[in-house]
């Protein structure tokens, strides 16, 4: 898994959003980085969700470590505890 490359990507992303938002950039730019803003998305959202990512952050034990989450963030069941 090549995160250097995601981590470049999301570095390009945010200067192209950036340039979006400045205003002395001419309009024709800032349509080029809206443009470019939303294919880096996808390409982004695409390695984010590619078997080899998912591989590397170990995805198959997303359920567990969502009911873990639930678990410490639930109030009621924490109560009993105190």
């Amino acid at each position: 898994m090549d995160l250097q490359e995601i981590t470049d990507l999301i570095q390009i992303r945010q200067y192209a959003a950036n340039t979006v938002n400045n205003s002395l950039v001419d309009r024709s730019v800032v349509n080029l980085m809206n443009d470019i803003t939303m294919l880096l998305d996808k390409k982004i959202i695409d390695l984010l969700g590619s078997p080899g990512f998912k591989e590397y952050i170990n995805y198959d034990n997303v359920k567990d470590v969502k009911a873990n989450a639930i678990k410490l963030s639930n109030i009621k069941s924490s109560i009993g505890k105190l």
